[in-house]
């Protein structure tokens, strides 16, 4: 089933994009809900007790992979990991919080770039593809990539970004 392109991101290079994610960043357990636009596959961002740990889970609720807050101030920094092992970082490169570096073993390293005071920002790997992405709302992110199937983990570590960009963590 076809999805027409969000408001600002029709034309030839949205023609290009090929999976439509919507994050939506909430409260209580779940965190960030993260859904599929063609096929209706969801994942959640789970907090964990110790509020420094993150899971994203499936819609089965099985787990897909772990976030661990490393540092929050002035830059935040994560660890990514499946079962006990971390293969994978995440780390904020500017003091602005604009720029972040996902470091993430197989599923690619990946540059993210959000301006200050912009809706429009994108992120990019030489290897797994880009991502153009939207503000739809405060705590709504519109994802369009240029690949048929994306990484759970990818997703994961976008929607941890994003959370953490919005509570300022």
């Amino acid at each position: 089933m076809a999805v027409s392109p969000p408001i600002g991101m029709e034309g030839s290079h949205a023609a290009a994009m090929r999976s439509s994610y919507a994050f939506v960043i909430g409260g209580g357990d779940s965190v960030v809900e993260i859904h599929h636009r063609e096929s209706g596959l969801s994942y959640c961002l789970v907090r964990s007790s110790n509020r420094t740990d993150l899971s994203l889970v499936s819609v089965r609720g099985e787990s897909v992979c772990w976030l661990h807050r490393k540092q929050r101030f002035p830059r935040p920094q994560f660890d990514v990991g499946i079962s006990q092992e971390p293969f994978g970082s995440i780390s904020c490169i500017d003091l602005v919080r604009s720029r972040y570096k996902m470091t993430l073993g197989e599923h690619g390293a990946w540059i993210l770039q959000m301006p200050l005071f912009r809706v429009d920002f994108f992120a990019a790997s030489p290897t797994a593809g880009t991502a153009k992405i939207r503000v739809r709302r405060e705590n709504q992110w519109e994802l369009l990539f240029d690949s048929d199937s994306v990484s759970p983990v990818v997703l994961g570590a976008l929607a941890t970004i994003f959370r953490a960009r919005w509570t300022s963590t």
